[in-house]
């Protein structure tokens, strides 16, 4: 397992548009080498190595928001839902936090060796950056692609009924 440096347990972050962009650019590179049929895990590993800490100057801690624990780890994204709603719920929702991109962007950034199975398999960027269809030209919204935004969400509105999903 790929240990960067992280914390055991953080309150919850944003990404800034700088490191919205740092992370976008290290998963686009990622998926290159598979563009190129390059299956070499040691650039794979290399590349990850300019991914922005989850507690660095690419994020700013938001305001009165819980913790989370960096150490878990997930059977599924079911759980992986689960525990963030839990966890997070009541500050997403008093606070509007929905949209905020940066915020999901930097949840899968802080949970990125699950959601690939260190790195072992990377998805598209829109698995992992939330996208609105703003900047890409077709203004059709991919978010229903990211894995950590769409996964809170169904089971925020199915519970039980999401692990279907």
């Amino acid at each position: 397992m790929i240990n960067y440096k992280k914390p055991k347990n953080i309150s919850l972050r944003e990404l800034t548009d700088d490191g919205l962009i740092k992370f976008f650019n290290v998963i686009d590179d990622i998926n290159e080498l598979k563009r190129k049929k390059i299956k070499n895990y040691e650039k794979v590993l290399d590349i990850v190595k300019d991914l922005p800490d989850v507690d660095d100057d690419y994020s700013r801690t938001l305001f009165n928001a819980p913790s989370i624990d960096l150490t878990l780890t997930f059977k599924d994204r079911y759980y992986f839902a689960e525990y963030l709603h839990k966890n997070i719920h009541n500050f997403i929702k008093e606070k509007n936090q929905f949209r905020n991109w940066g915020l999901w962007g930097w949840l899968a950034l802080s949970y990125i060796e699950i959601l690939t199975d260190n790195f072992k398999n990377v998805l598209e960027k829109y698995q992992y950056l939330p996208d609105a269809g703003i900047n890409r030209g077709s203004g059709v919204p991919l978010l229903y692609r990211h894995s950590v935004r769409e996964s809170y969400l169904l089971y925020d509105n199915y519970k039980e009924e999401s692990k279907i999903y």
